[in-house]
């Protein structure tokens, strides 16, 4: 099975940020809070990754770019293109 993705969109922010499913702020789509926040933002997918980037960078978000720490594990730059 391949990896599956989430995107964080938080719309105080106006950013949105491209997540892998095992990563501790994702959480699978829940957060790190374990609760859908709906007041900040919101979590769609789980997606593949290519279509996670397509999410990310259709939102309208001003700052769209990978989590750090996804970046780090999948040994690539934040920024998305």
């Amino acid at each position: 099975m391949s990896e599956q993705f989430w995107v964080y969109v938080n719309e105080p922010n106006d950013k949105a940020f491209v997540h892998l499913a095992s990563c501790s702020h994702c959480n699978d789509g829940q957060g790190v809070a374990c609760e859908r926040l709906e007041s900040n933002g919101q979590w769609l997918g789980p997606y593949d990754q290519e279509r996670a980037k397509r999410c990310a960078l259709n939102s309208g978000k001003k700052t769209v770019r990978w989590c750090g720490h996804c970046a780090r594990d999948l040994g690539i730059e934040k920024e998305l293109k």
